[in-house]
């Protein structure tokens, strides 16, 4: 347990330094011990040993995505270990977190704040390794939206959707709506729809190799943070045009909103393994949080409620981070934490 409080008292410590110097070499270096921390794990995290299975090519154990395949052939040509595919991925999704940070975060030390100590963020990377890098690419790519270089866009998630998970497939085209500011007549629109859809999926997927995976006994709980989440978000999604942000305004609430729909299908299914795929969903769109709250503090008007906001928000990170680790570490396999330097052999 002891790596993790060393890890979060390195981050406010950079990050102290950071306020204070306004240097950016401390949030890059923030990022380079997320990186260290997070690739040279060992035995760390639910998935570790099904990502080793699937290095040294078991049985039973393949990936779907070609491009993933080829880049573990590579590893295995220049005589990579499976610690050297962890660290490169790892690499690979801290850089594309810094990348997001920096471009939407009003507040950058904030948002590494919670990017760390929220667990569907930084320690959730540690399983759904693949996933997770995906969703980075797909908050990474938006900026090229902004800027109408469509071609960029399509190419990286393509290049995301090659090589990382096919789930990208299904979001990325969603830029058509994200790209808008959304009017609440739309919103109303976009979520019949979706409900409409959420009723009709089960039988949709009856005609596909996909149907076996509802014999599956797998009970998914919705935890009380979810469910206080979503209706925190209602009156977000309903009143957007009362809250003022600096920048990047229609993103981020459109981001929110996905993330509100998403949320209300949940529990609106009753299929354990339709829950799992729209809780999986949505962690496309929950990744907002890690820069939507240092956007609503930054633009409160009364500095020194700001001020308290802010280290009432550093209190809560702190004490929640601690609690997950101490209380769902050894569920979540993120304890004990042990480090393994053998990138070659």
């Amino acid at each position: 347990m002891i790596p993790y409080f060393v890890l979060l008292f390195l981050v406010v410590l950079l990050s102290f330094f950071g306020i204070t110097s306004r240097l950016n070499i401390y949030l890059v270096l923030i990022f380079v011990i997320l990186a260290f921390f997070s690739g040279f794990r060992y035995n760390v995290g639910v998935d570790y040993p099904n990502y080793v299975n699937i290095f040294n090519g078991a049985k039973g154990y393949t990936s779907r995505e070609p491009g993933f395949g080829y880049f573990i052939d590579l590893l295995h040509l220049i005589g990579g270990t499976y610690q050297l595919m962890f660290l490169v991925l790892s690499v690979i999704m801290q850089f594309l977190v810094y990348k997001i940070i920096k471009y939407y975060s009003p507040n950058v030390w904030v948002s590494v704040l919670i990017y760390l100590c929220v667990a569907p963020f930084y320690l959730a990377t540690f399983n759904g390794t693949r996933q997770y890098i995906a969703i980075a690419i797909f908050l990474y790519s938006l900026r090229f939206i902004d800027n109408r270089k469509y071609i960029i866009y399509f190419l990286i998630n393509g290049l995301g959707i090659f090589m990382f998970h096919g789930s990208l497939l299904f979001i990325a085209p969603l830029f058509l709506l994200i790209r808008n500011k959304l009017s609440l007549k739309s919103k109303l629109l976009i979520m019949c729809v979706a409900i409409g859809f959420n009723y009709l999926l089960e039988i949709l997927l009856s005609y596909t190799p996909y149907m076996f995976y509802f014999d599956i006994e797998k009970e998914v709980r919705v935890s009380l943070a979810t469910k206080i989440l979503v209706l925190l978000l209602l009156p977000v999604v309903l009143f957007q045009e009362k809250i003022k942000l600096a920048k990047h305004k229609t993103v981020l609430f459109n981001l929110l909103f996905f993330c509100f729909l998403t949320l209300t299908l949940v529990f609106l299914q009753n299929k354990d393994i339709l829950i799992q795929m729209f809780m999986r969903v949505n962690s496309y769109f929950f990744f907002v949080f890690i820069v939507f709250v240092p956007a609503i503090i930054h633009n409160l008007q009364n500095k020194n409620v700001r001020i308290m906001a802010y280290a009432g928000l550093f209190v809560c990170l702190s004490a929640y981070f601690f609690s997950i680790i101490l209380y769902n570490g050894e569920q979540f396999a993120l304890v004990p934490y042990q480090f393994n330097f053998k990138l070659f052999e």
